[in-house]
């Protein structure tokens, strides 16, 4: 007799071609400047974040069913550049599980860039401890 395994319902992976535009949209609003046209914003960040990419970072994405429920993106140095999950999905432990993904140790200073206060809100709940590079 087999017993058939069910699939997970959230599983984070390397993100593809397909994800990136949820990625980049949502990664240009997240650090979107007030005072400052979208359409003139996206085309300069989507140009870091690939860059960041090019240059041996990665994307993470966590998803359930085929739908996207956040990402992760790291530097090559593996300091995490930014990291969201939708609002109807936080607090699952899905954030975690994207440091996971993209080698990031939770258990020791995540190093980081620029934290927006959300995350330093995040970090501070779950008992993690930001290092900010660059300061």
């Amino acid at each position: 007799m087999s017993v058939a395994h069910a699939e997970p319902l959230i599983a984070t992976r390397p993100a593809c071609a397909d994800d990136l535009p949820f990625v980049l949209e949502t990664a240009a609003k997240l650090r979107w400047p007030h005072g400052v046209q979208f359409r003139d914003w996206r085309p300069a960040h989507d140009a870091r974040v690939l860059g960041i990419v090019e240059r041996g970072g990665g994307i993470h994405v966590a998803e359930a069913r085929g739908v996207l429920l956040g990402y992760a993106i790291t530097d090559a140095a593996g300091a995490l550049v930014s990291i969201y999950v939708k609002r109807d999905f936080r607090g699952a432990g899905i954030g975690i599980e994207l440091l996971r993904a993209a080698g990031v140790d939770a258990g020791k200073p995540i190093s980081c860039e620029r934290p927006t206060p959300s995350l330093r809100i995040w970090a501070r709940v779950r008992g993690l401890t930001l290092a900010v590079a660059g300061c």
